[in-house]
């Protein structure tokens, strides 16, 4: 259901994100949680199979 509230603990257990991908996660959540956000510039980045997809998708 669209209108349950679910946490990012809960997105980030439920895609086993790791310390470093839940950490990246919960930036990118809080920040597209504000009123008025200004642009997020961040850089999400690593060689292949560190997760950079999975946060994304995460998201």
């Amino acid at each position: 259901n669209p209108s349950e509230n679910v946490s990012t603990d809960d997105i980030t257990r439920t895609w086993t994100l790791n310390v470093e991908q839940a950490r990246a996660f919960r930036i990118i959540a809080a920040h597209s949680l504000e009123q008025k956000p200004k642009p997020l510039r961040m850089y999400l980045g690593g060689p292949g199979g560190t997760g950079k997809s999975r946060v994304i998708q995460a998201l």
